[in-house]
């Protein structure tokens, strides 16, 4: 059995991208998708779940991508992923970006578990817990420094 998440709602990327704006579990459909298995633990004990949904960069990258002033700006970003119930999870944008770490992030729109409340939901395959999964996903929004104070000398 395959359930999704529920529809309503959508997922707002916002911050330092170009062009911020709100998902709905369509728009999610329309990106590059991924599937995933992942076996974690949650406060139930091990759990084996597939999920499919876009990578978290490829969000991003739909909603106009990290804006950069200077090249590779983006590694001093991190992202925020934050659920209905206010739960908030920090990734640093290396952690995401394929280009430097291999770490993999899925918005996971459906899954073989439970159904979920909300669009969807942030899942790290590849992590051994589930702390860092967004249930009820609700926004993403991706921040940084500013710019650094030059240094004498």
């Amino acid at each position: 059995m395959t359930a999704s998440f529920d529809p309503a709602g959508g997922i707002r990327v916002h911050g330092l991208v170009a062009e911020p704006r709100q998902f709905s579990k369509d728009d999610l459909q329309a990106l590059p998708q991924l599937t995933r298995t992942a076996t974690f633990v949650s406060k139930g004990g091990e759990r084996t779940v597939t999920y499919t949904g876009p990578a978290l960069l490829d969000l991003i990258k739909a909603a106009g991508g990290v804006i950069e002033h200077k090249r590779l700006d983006r590694l001093r970003a991190w992202v925020v992923a934050r659920s209905a119930s206010g739960y908030e999870v920090v990734f640093s944008w290396g952690e995401i970006d394929a280009l430097f770490g291999d770490g993999e992030f899925i918005v996971a729109h459906q899954s073989d578990d439970e159904p979920s409340e909300g669009t969807a939901r942030l899942v790290v395959p590849r992590d051994h817990h589930g702390g860092r999964y967004v249930g009820q996903l609700v926004e993403i929004e991706v921040c940084g420094f500013p710019e650094p104070v030059s240094r004498p000398g």
